[in-house]
């Protein structure tokens, strides 16, 4: 399953070599150019230094961007067709195969057509876990509130130049579902592939409030900047040259957030009251190797999911397989027992599989027995909170917009209280415009320069669910340039990775098996016998923050004296200690390094952990920065993910 530096760097000669070797066809006179697809430029961008847009055929471009860090991506813009092409007609019929022997997943929705393929598709796999464990997706009024498995119970709409279903899962409408105000198609549509202004921007009306359609929040169809989609269309994000999967919390590091479908897919669950898991766009193991497989779909269905597919020019839906044989719903048809299939890696409607769109939602709370006698018991009143708390006040200079400077907690009497976030006039505010609050994370909301400013003032209020509040005013400290991807969310750029086993260190979650103290990525070393393993990159130490601090977590099974964890400066140790039960940190805690001795020059750091031919060591890292003093916060505490000590990697996630 891991591979090894030497594969990494043939991959990505071979990648280099063939990544935009699209077929185009063969069209002619395309009637979706370049010049009609309004990208909004570099300049419009957020975090972005170069855009290109490459028209491949009539229903996909790939927008070619270098992020202001150097971080190649690439945008797929889709705009599938709204209906199948004619000249596919026989190969789509034949591609119907019976379910007899494949693995399914049961009653899954089938919609046809409506406002964009990519949002259709987002809507079968919202419909398929509403009629499952999550019945709050859907509330509306028809079928008593579940999601029907079909869109024929609403009636057809014409926009004057075709006719189209009403599905108000995928796409809002006046007069649909018992709406009865303006909707998705009232404020966005015109007509298929228009490149017109939304009608509410024509029209100089306000916009509907997100909440019921999964097309809302993927952004398709509308038109205003930063999406710049035209009538039908969704933009999916991948990593230009990698097998990686871009996750959305790397999404947000990259200030693309709010142009991807995926992390619109996001919003839409948290809009209906869920928390999202996994959540990630990935290149196909037949367009990169190493990429998402065939294995990897198969696993997705057999825990359930659904898996949206991204052609060269549609979106689709995965949910079942036989061998190599994959069972697709196409947004073409509203007959649930048409089961159409294409090959893994293959093609479909002369569209070559190139991606996949991953959204896990977290499993539902259980409701617990309740076991008599019941106890009545007073229930104290609510009271304000008493403190606010910030995992972190410090953020480097040069980082791209949205990156996390730490995580908001509250102190507060009464116990199991909720708490919202947000930035506030008053005293101590002139820095609040630099920075804004996602959830409970406070994020940059401009590129620091720190010869410019080096301290910014916010003042931040933390409300409980009683809509009692307190209000706190932080200094955020900006700190000179020096590590890159210091919270390791662009996975493994800019660091070098060393193991005897060949691992990977730079690792997501599941694979990463414990929690991040910050985002998804973490390291982790150690994890196997007779096993060095590090990471290191050049950094500068500035003079004036020479305290190297990271957060680890150490799991050991073994006595003292056998493992160890190291810093090297220019490969001469400059901290060890032992990793050993006896030192088991239970989750995460800073631990701080002095490298005054070498501030103001730049030098080789590398983090490392050694481990003996018996009893397994653990050693997980994140978030490096450096401090102007030695001051340690406070341990994380209640791990989510926890990891048995004496378990190898192997055992848990593959050799």
């Amino acid at each position: 399953m891991q591979t090894s530096k030497e594969k990494k760097s043939r991959l990505i000669g071979i990648l280099l070599g063939t990544i935009l070797l699209f077929s185009l066809y063969g069209f002619q006179g395309n009637d979706v150019s370049a010049q009609n697809i309004n990208s909004g430029g570099s300049d419009t961008q957020p975090g972005s230094s170069n855009t290109t847009i490459e028209v491949i055929n009539p229903y996909f471009s790939i927008e070619h961007r270098v992020t202001s860090d150097g971080v190649d991506i690439s945008g797929y813009i889709i705009n599938g067709p709204f209906e199948p092409p004619a000249e596919y007609k026989t190969e789509r019929i034949t591609s119907i195969k019976p379910t007899t022997s494949a693995t399914i997943l049961p009653n899954f929705p089938s919609y046809d057509w409506v406002f964009g393929c990519s949002a259709v598709s987002g809507s079968m796999i919202a419909a398929y876990f509403d009629r499952g464990a999550y019945p709050n997706i859907y509330t509306g009024p028809t079928n008593g509130g579940v999601m029907p498995i079909t869109d024929t119970s609403w009636p057809s709409w014409s926009d004057g130049y075709n006719t189209y279903v009403n599905n108000p899962l995928v796409a809002s409408h006046n007069g649909v579902d018992g709406r009865i105000t303006r909707g998705s198609i009232d404020d966005y549509w015109v007509k298929y592939g228009s490149t017109d202004n939304d009608p509410y921007i024509t029209n100089g009306w306000v916009q509907h409030t997100w909440g019921t359609a999964i097309g809302d929040f993927m952004k398709t169809s509308q038109s205003a900047s930063p999406y710049n989609n035209i009538d039908g269309q969704t933009k999916f994000y991948n990593f230009s040259y990698s097998s990686n999967k871009l996750t959305c919390s790397t999404m947000e590091g990259l200030g693309i957030e709010d142009e991807d479908g995926t992390y619109g897919r996001k919003l839409f669950y948290e809009a209906r009251g869920y928390s999202v898991g996994a959540c990630y766009n990935q290149s196909t193991d037949n367009i990169v190797a190493g990429g998402f497989s065939l294995a990897n779909f198969q696993a997705e269905i057999n825990a359930g999911n659904p898996v949206l597919l991204n052609l060269e020019g549609h979106s689709i839906v995965g949910y079942g397989y036989d061998g190599s044989t994959i069972y697709i719903r196409d947004t073409w048809d509203s007959d649930p027992n048409h089961t159409y299939t294409m090959p893994w890696g293959g093609v479909y409607q002369n569209m070559e599989l190139l991606s996949v769109s991953v959204v896990h939602l977290n499993t539902p709370g259980q409701r617990k027995p309740v076991f008599l006698p019941l106890v009545s018991r007073t229930i104290p009143p609510n009271q304000r909170p008493t403190n606010i708390l910030l995992s972190n006040n410090m953020i480097q200079e040069n980082l791209p917009i949205n990156s996390v400077v730490g995580i908001f907690t509250s102190i507060d009497p009464n116990p199991g209280d909720t708490f919202s976030y947000s930035l506030v006039h008053g005293d101590g505010d002139t820095g609040n415009v630099y920075f804004n609050i996602s959830g409970n994370r406070l994020r940059s909301s401009a590129v620091f320069d720190y010869e410019t400013q080096n301290n910014y003032s916010i003042r931040v209020r933390a409300t409980d669910q009683g809509n009692l509040y307190l209000e706190k005013i932080f200094t955020i400290h900006i700190t000179p340039e020096s590590i890159k991807n210091p919270d390791f969310e662009l996975g493994a750029i800019n660091w070098e990775e060393y193991s005897t086993h060949g691992w990977d260190l730079i690792l997501e979650v599941p694979d990463l098996m414990v929690t991040p103290y910050h985002g998804s990525w973490a390291v982790w070393l150690g994890g196997d016998y007779d096993e060095t393993a590090y990471i290191q990159q050049q950094v500068l130490i500035p003079a004036s923050y020479p305290y190297l601090s990271y957060w680890q977590w150490i799991a050991s099974e073994d006595l003292c004296g056998y493992d160890f964890g190291k810093v090297l400066i220019n490969n001469t140790m400059v901290d060890e200690y032992d990793l050993c039960s006896n030192n088991n940190t239970d989750g995460w805690v800073q631990h701080v390094v002095n490298l005054s001795a070498y501030g103001g020059t730049t030098v080789n750091l590398q983090i490392r952990a050694e481990c003996d031919a018996t009893l397994n060591s653990n050693l997980f890292v994140d978030l490096l920065t450096f401090e102007a003093n030695p001051e340690n916060l406070n341990p994380i505490a209640d791990p989510i993910i926890d990891i048995q000590p004496d378990n190898l990697k192997q055992e848990i996630i593959g050799q």
